[in-house]
């Protein structure tokens, strides 16, 4: 926003300044008007204070000795117009010597820039869904099981825990960076079937517009699809667990 004192006069209505003059100004445009119109016009700024109807003792920014004019505007760019509530000069409430104080409403909306995310390197315990995965993550449990001495609960829930996510991360190794697409891993046939009928139901409502259709097509959304993808999470889920 730009504001002060561009001593000249811009006038009361906008004239061919459409888009840069409110339309809403005080007294006769002069010539420095004019060219501080075309000013405004070449930068892409509003005259923001020539765009709210008010009073004429809420326009005149100068006064003295019977003279009453506006010199003093604001002006900002044409994106941030929608900002400016609201523009007006307080009478009786002289800024510098012989002008008045403008005030401006301005609604400001917080941006608040999302902060990045850290990568945190996770174990590829999907990993064990192949059988030769499973069948040395098993015997490397089992041959460190032999060496491991007894001892109260706590020191062998940690000899376990331990045990588990080293060998894991031995046999499965660790994700080196962030996934390219969206984690699918519980994507298997019975999904595919059900949001391949999905599909068609769409493509034959669309076609048809009937209630019968709709209805297919809506048993299918809450009904078959969310049990579809739920029992195939399941299955995945304890497919994982087991091993």
């Amino acid at each position: 926003m730009v504001g002060g004192d561009f001593n000249c006069h811009v006038g009361a209505g906008a004239g061919s300044f459409e888009g840069v003059h409110g339309g809403h100004g005080f007294g006769e445009r002069n010539v420095e008007g004019e060219m501080f119109l075309e000013l405004a016009y070449a930068l892409g700024f509003v005259v923001v204070s020539t765009c709210f109807q008010q009073q004429d003792s809420k326009k005149v920014t100068y006064d003295s000795g019977g003279d009453r004019t506006v010199v003093d505007y604001m002006l900002v760019r044409k994106c941030e117009r929608p900002s400016v509530k609201d523009v007006k000069v307080i009478p009786g409430e002289p800024c510098v010597l012989q002008h008045r104080l403008m005030v401006a409403v301005v609604e400001l909306q917080a941006h608040v820039k999302p902060k990045r995310q850290v990568f945190s390197s996770r174990c590829r315990v999907w990993k064990l869904k192949d059988a030769g995965s499973r069948s040395r993550f098993r015997e490397l449990v089992e041959a460190r099981a032999v060496g491991r001495c007894e001892g109260n609960v706590e020191g062998v829930w940690n000899g376990l825990k331990s045990c588990l996510l080293e060998v894991a991360e031995d046999v499965c190794g660790r994700s080196k960076g962030r996934p390219r697409h969206r984690d699918t891993w519980w994507w298997n046939d019975d999904v595919a079937e059900a949001v391949d009928q999905k599909r068609k139901l769409f493509r034959v409502w669309k076609k048809t517009k009937s209630k019968r259709d709709e209805a297919a097509l809506s048993g299918v959304q809450t009904n078959g699809e969310e049990e579809g993808l739920r029992s195939a999470r399941g299955r995945e889920e304890k497919a994982c667990g087991e091993a």
